[in-house]
């Protein structure tokens, strides 16, 4: 795990009274500082080498077959020496991964939070909120496709993967943004590439247009659960529960659920049971839970 990610998860802690007294000490503040330089100067230099090759886009890495890659890209931190006058026969740019770029800028996000509610620095706090707009902007600039009225999971790409869906819950987007809208919207268009197609009987390997009607298996928490949870935020709450009860109804034990599930047949594989699932589950339903006054 990419050490800047620690910069997110424990920001936690300096906001939990139960902690604030063991954890949150200038020294962890220092450390997770060093990580979170870290994913700015990595965001800076991908940044920088995607437009000195001109942001093109030929050659962007299409949605694989299977959402593999939903979680943050390791070679976003390693930013090959390329330059493209040496390199004229290949002037496309090295993908860049949007939700890395997220991460990032939730990074220098949570240290201004840090900065200016619990050590109260206001030079400290300016210079991390100036990291965070800025990374923030160049994200806005190069993931959105208008044409698409969608963030895609490259930048300068076409294609919208479930990663997309954690835009609000990163808070880098608002649920109520039309533009997280319109990004979950977009998904539901290409949902059906973020399966994994299993081979038809004549043992070819289908194309896109085949993924529907074929037999094909689909990931229950980085598809499925981060999907309910972006209908949720949106207000699409009738839809996200009949998709969590759905997913519920296949389990052979309720709440325990598989790393995958056959779209099909409901038959659920892979790693039984999946720790990310469940705790994507019980984030989910939690939320779309009834207060005690709506029972």
């Amino acid at each position: 795990m990419p050490r800047f990610r620690l910069a997110i998860s424990l920001v936690h802690a300096f906001f939990d009274i139960r902690l604030s007294q063991e954890l949150c000490t200038p020294k962890l503040c220092e450390k997770l500082e060093q990580y979170a330089h870290l994913a700015c100067e990595a965001f800076a230099s991908r940044s920088q080498l995607y437009k000195a090759f001109g942001g093109t886009t030929d050659r962007l890495p299409r949605l694989p077959s299977g959402a593999g890659f939903f979680d943050d890209d390791l070679h976003f931190f390693v930013c090959e020496d390329l330059d493209p006058e040496i390199h004229p026969k290949d002037p496309s740019p090295p993908a860049v991964h949007t939700l890395t770029s997220v991460l990032c800028w939730a990074a220098a996000d949570r240290l201004h939070r840090v900065a200016a509610h619990f050590f109260r620095d206001p030079i400290r706090a300016e210079h991390w909120q100036k990291k965070a707009l800025e990374i923030h902007e160049e994200i806005c600039q190069q993931a959105w496709n208008p044409a698409r009225g969608a963030f895609t999971t490259f930048w300068g790409g076409d294609r919208v993967g479930p990663s997309m869906l954690r835009l609000a819950e990163l808070g880098f987007l608002s649920p109520e943004d039309s533009r997280f809208r319109g990004t979950v919207r977009a998904f539901e268009v290409d949902a059906a590439l973020c399966a994994t197609c299993v081979k038809n009987p004549e043992g070819e390997t289908l194309d896109e247009d085949s993924i529907m009607s074929a037999y094909a298996t689909c990931f229950t928490t980085n598809t499925l659960l981060w999907y309910s949870e972006a209908l949720r935020s949106i207000g699409a709450v009738m839809e996200s529960r009949r998709l969590v009860e759905a997913l519920v109804r296949s389990s052979k034990h309720p709440g325990v659920l598989a790393q995958a599930i056959d779209l099909r047949s409901g038959e659920q594989w892979g790693n039984t049971p999946c720790t990310s699932a469940l705790l994507s589950l019980l984030r989910v339903s939690l939320r779309l839970s009834r207060t005690w006054r709506e029972v």
